[in-house]
């Protein structure tokens, strides 16, 4: 049951990041990139409206897989002691989670607020520097502010130097034509029916992304979806959609995501049994991650 319950925790940490726009780094990718590239646009709410259906329906199914590997256990073996020694919210935790809500609140309703307020010209990382700000000036009731500048100093830099070398191969892949001309070889496979040609690509990229950082995976092919897209005479989007999903699903190793590798050093959690977990969700992740870009792709994206 323990290493059933700290695998959930990891799969949930890697699950819920697809959800959101912001929540994994190759969802962050996917978005930069079809603005700089194609000029298009994309808010939370566009995002989630493909990413949520998502993310629920892996999470589900990742239960149903921990479950079936997981002896059963009586309630009363749960020991609840450890919820009976949390303390209460303080105000310094309360208004941080106000903060953070607000964040959200002003992502989700960003088409909203620049319809409002045009003058604004709000983005969302702008947003996101209003947040921060508002963490440096807010009291946290103890005498302090709710942030200062020795905690943010140790933010993982080495994380965002990532992003952008991200972005920057991206744009070099582009820039050169090489992503165009891979695209271009993917005529020879013009009989495959999509579907196929997007479950092949999903593979790809969460078998290699097992090894390799998800950030890597989406940078790199990210641009050649969007060239193999426009080869076919297709919407790029429903392209680059399945492979921004498919870079953040990484269930079967150590290395293939943060979470994994933090519940790895779990003396509960084994190779073994994160391998036998991980293997059927990495299949259900590539269906799902593509059906559904595939299904709604053109709804939410038109």
């Amino acid at each position: 049951f323990g290493a059933a319950l700290m695998l959930g925790v990891a799969f949930a940490a890697t699950i819920g990041g697809i959800g959101s726009l912001i929540g994994t780094p190759p969802n962050a990718i996917f978005a930069a990139h079809l603005a700089e590239t194609y000029g298009k646009t994309i808010g939370f709410a566009q995002w989630a409206a493909i990413g949520l259906p998502a993310a629920i329906v892996l999470l589900a199914l990742a239960w149903l897989v921990l479950a079936r590997l997981t002896p059963g256990i009586e309630r009363k073996d749960l020991d609840r002691s450890f919820g009976r020694q949390l303390d209460s919210a303080r105000a310094a935790e309360r208004r941080v989670a106000i903060v953070a809500g607000l964040t959200a609140v002003a992502w989700i309703s960003r088409p909203l607020l620049d319809w409002a307020f045009p003058a604004l010209e709000l983005t969302d990382a702008g947003i996101a520097m209003l947040a921060a700000l508002a963490l440096f000036l807010t009291p946290n009731g103890e005498g302090e502010r709710l942030l200062d500048w020795e905690s943010a100093a140790t933010l993982r830099w080495d994380v965002l130097v990532l992003f952008g070398g991200g972005l920057a191969l991206a744009g070099i892949l582009h820039e050169t034509g090489l992503a165009a001309w891979i695209g271009g070889q993917v005529q020879r496979l013009e009989h495959l029916p999509e579907l196929a040609l997007l479950l092949i690509i999903a593979a790809l990229i969460v078998y290699i992304g097992e090894l390799a950082s998800n950030t890597a995976m989406a940078a790199i092919f990210l641009p050649i979806a969007g060239a193999m897209a426009s080869s076919l005479n297709v919407d790029p989007v429903l392209f680059m959609l399945p492979v921004a999903l498919s870079a953040s699903v990484g269930f079967m190793l150590p290395v293939a995501t943060p979470p994994n590798a933090i519940v790895f050093g779990n003396p509960l959690v084994t190779r073994e049994n994160m391998l036998r977990a991980g293997a059927p969700l990495d299949v259900i992740g590539i269906f799902i991650c593509v059906g559904i870009s595939y299904a709604l792709g053109a709804v939410f994206f038109p």
